[in-house]
């Protein structure tokens, strides 16, 4: 059975004013691309009310470091009370949301996450002996970059979010 170590849980950013929804996950699926992640939608959809918008996306972003290791992020993020509103910027007309956002995030390094050691108690015992021992180091630091990588992407988001503030 793989073993699961919670890193981050329920880290969060709230942004509320004007910002471009397309764009910003166009910057979240490219940093992800980037750093060998792959990403896996299991909500993604738009509620319409008289008055405003709401749209909730749930992803899961992984990358498989060894075959022993695996990182997972969870994010959810919910848009609510989006409008739409028109800027204008060096003579020209921007559509962008005027709203609300609140993501959350969980990071999670996943160990043997092939089920490769749980076949056997001699396995299971060897790969936790492996674990605490030998690999020590190694798993520090997957730790390490990974923490490096979620707080990479937490930047990210904020930055891109705060380029709107000031319009």
């Amino acid at each position: 059975m793989a073993e699961y170590n919670i890193l981050v849980m329920n880290r969060e950013i709230e942004y509320s004013g004007l910002f471009d929804l397309g764009a910003f996950i166009k910057i979240l699926d490219l940093w992800f691309k980037e750093r060998g992640y792959m990403k896996r939608e299991t909500k993604n959809y738009e509620e319409v009310y008289e008055d405003f918008r709401q749209v909730t996306i749930e992803m899961w972003p992984y990358r498989k470091v060894s075959d022993n290791i695996r990182f997972e992020m969870r994010l959810f993020m919910v848009f609510s009370k989006l409008k739409e509103a028109e800027i204008e910027k060096e003579g020209k007309k921007i559509r962008l949301l005027n709203g609300k956002a609140a993501i959350f995030m969980d990071g999670y390094m996943i160990t043997d996450w092939e089920n490769k050691w749980d076949r056997t108690p001699f396995y299971y015992f060897m790969r936790v002996m492996f674990d605490r021992y030998i690999h020590r180091d190694y798993i520090s630091q997957s730790k390490a970059k990974f923490m490096e990588d979620i707080s990479t992407v937490e930047d990210e988001m904020k930055s891109y979010l705060n380029m709107f503030r000031y319009r």
